[in-house]
């Protein structure tokens, strides 16, 4: 992972630029995508932030997880850790606990709120995994096929010299479909808050899944058969049905009652 930009003494990498990049992105998204939600722009604005300020804390916390094994062994990795490294999913639990807390605070609708930022999520994460792809982290299986990607010996975290899958843009790809059909949704919809949300959580869910068997990084931690990220993508595909489930009842339940 090598600088792309000196200012002065200050080296700026390609992962933190993507990160930067998707951030940005990711609550441009989230404020204007949606015309109906002119009005409450503003919280949208500010409930991004404190879902960011919760998914970067959450995302390191899951990442420091995952790797506790090696600190143990190596207290000495902690400080590099610090500075790098990220789990999606640790970000995208501490976002949705740091947007509970904003309408918890302001006394705003959360699955209003939760609908209109899910939409900057697939946004930022096609910024985040082309960061991965470049700095060589969450890399692929090797496959000796048409789209695989050889790394230099210069790579940080890819071995050197193998054809791998590309699995980071495989997943930036499915993020652009999955923000396709996101949006659609929350723009068509009129089923009730929290679909945009529930439809996440199903459809990423569903993705990761199969793109962890696809990747070949000791980094991701194992329990039994599966990667700690499918575990979480399970919870995350049947919390998503729950919630579907849920708001298709109700609706139900006031056609009944006309």
């Amino acid at each position: 992972m090598h600088p792309i930009i000196h200012i002065g003494p200050v080296s700026i990498y390609t992962y933190t630029l993507t990160g930067l990049l998707g951030i940005f992105f990711g609550i441009l998204v989230a404020v204007y995508s949606d015309p109906k939600d002119k009005p409450i722009r503003s919280d949208i604005f500010y409930c991004s932030l404190y879902a960011m300020i919760g998914g970067l804390a959450g995302g390191k916390i899951l990442y420091i997880i995952t790797i506790l094994r090696k600190i143990v062994e190596d207290p000495s990795i902690l400080k590099y850790t610090l500075s790098s490294g990220m789990v999606f999913y640790g970000g995208l639990i501490g976002g949705i606990v740091g947007g509970y807390l904003y309408t918890r605070q302001y006394k705003v609708d959360f699955f209003k709120m939760a609908d209109s930022i899910t939409l900057g999520l697939p946004v930022g994460h096609i910024f985040g995994r082309l960061g991965c792809f470049a700095a060589g982290c969450c890399y692929g299986k090797p496959y000796d096929g048409i789209f695989a990607v050889i790394y230099p010996k210069e790579s940080l975290s890819a071995p050197a010299g193998i054809p791998l899958h590309p699995v980071q843009i495989y997943e930036a790809v499915y993020n652009v479909f999955v923000f396709i059909v996101l949006l659609i949704l929350k723009r068509r919809s009129k089923e009730g808050k929290g679909l945009v949300l529930w439809t996440y959580l199903l459809l990423y869910g569903i993705g990761r899944f199969y793109m962890e068997t696809l990747r070949y990084d000791a980094e991701r931690g194992f329990l039994w058969i599966f990667s700690t990220s499918q575990w979480i993508s399970i919870f995350s595909i049947i919390t998503g049905i729950t919630g579907m489930i849920f708001i298709l009842s109700k609706k139900r339940a006031r056609e009944e009652s006309k």
